[in-house]
């Protein structure tokens, strides 16, 4: 990480960012009226909440003209995802095409600036999905509700690393058994009944199972505990999550992450899910 001096990264101050978004920053003070930045660009810079600064920055000075993803392991060694991004500086920023990962006749779409989402993303794959999901919330009688309404979400309390085979957490989740050790100082345990999922993982939106155990636990930093409201069965809001997000597309909607995918609170707050499903 290294430091620079602008306003785009909160009041007129010195900052600490990435690398990759100091490099592109630095490049942008390169360059003049109508000069083009062609770059290929890790998902921090196109997709991620602590990249949305640099995102303003490119739409405010300029125009994003497009922005394609690189098919999987275009780099040998690198599993992350990748994209070429190209950028004029000093043009109105009026539409952007964004491609998926194929080289040769790739899926596009163009987006307006208007329709950006509130982060400011510019991956293919994530307004795919979006578009996706508009068209089943047009689906009637599903019983459509508000995560954030229907259930509490919250981290596990131990921070990782993790040493101790006592805590739930992602190397154990499906395995774990929970000691008979009594409940002391534990701010919010997992409980009977609680769904967990991964929070931090490879293909961790697909993850979610029910605690099923009758001792409660503590959990890892890594899961999410979700405890539904008394009136919430938590079974059919256990299979509306897992029938979205669990399917082709449904993973784009919540997944973040350069190269371990994760989800956050905030995110899944706002989804809305198929409540009724179960019984459609």
């Amino acid at each position: 990480r290294v430091s620079i001096a602008s306003s785009w990264v909160g009041e007129e101050r010195q900052a600490s960012v990435a690398r990759e978004m100091a490099f592109v920053y630095k490049a942008l003070g390169l360059l003049r009226p109508g000069g083009r930045l062609i770059a290929i660009l890790p998902a921090s810079i196109i997709s991620s909440e602590s990249g949305k600064w640099l995102r303003e920055v490119l739409t405010t000075s300029g125009a994003v003209k497009m922005v394609h993803e690189l098919p999987k392991r275009t780099f040998a060694g690198i599993e992350a995802k990748t994209f070429a991004l190209v950028y004029e500086h000093g043009r109105p920023q009026a539409r952007i095409a964004l491609r998926n990962h194929r080289l040769r006749h790739p899926d596009e779409l163009f987006l307006a600036k208007r329709h950006f989402d509130e982060d400011l993303r510019m991956d293919y794959e994530f307004y795919e999905a979006s578009r996706w999901y508009q068209n089943l919330r047009s689906l009637p009688d599903l019983g459509w509700v508000r995560f954030g309404d229907v259930a509490d979400v919250w981290r596990g309390e131990v921070e990782s690393p993790i040493k101790s085979c006592a805590v739930l957490h992602t190397t154990n989740f499906r395995t774990f058994r929970p000691t008979e050790r009594e409940e002391r100082n534990w701010e919010r345990p997992v409980r009977t009944g609680d769904l967990i999922v991964q929070r931090v993982g490879r293909n961790c939106a697909a993850s979610w199972v029910p605690y099923m155990r009758r001792r409660p636990a503590r959990c890892s930093d890594c899961v999410f505990i979700v405890r539904p409201k008394l009136e919430f069965d938590p079974l059919p809001l256990l299979f509306g999550l897992r029938i979205l997000l669990a399917s082709e597309k449904g993973p784009h909607l919540v997944q973040r992450g350069i190269g371990a995918a994760y989800l956050t609170r905030a995110v899944l707050r706002k989804l809305w899910i198929p409540n009724g499903l179960s019984e459609k």
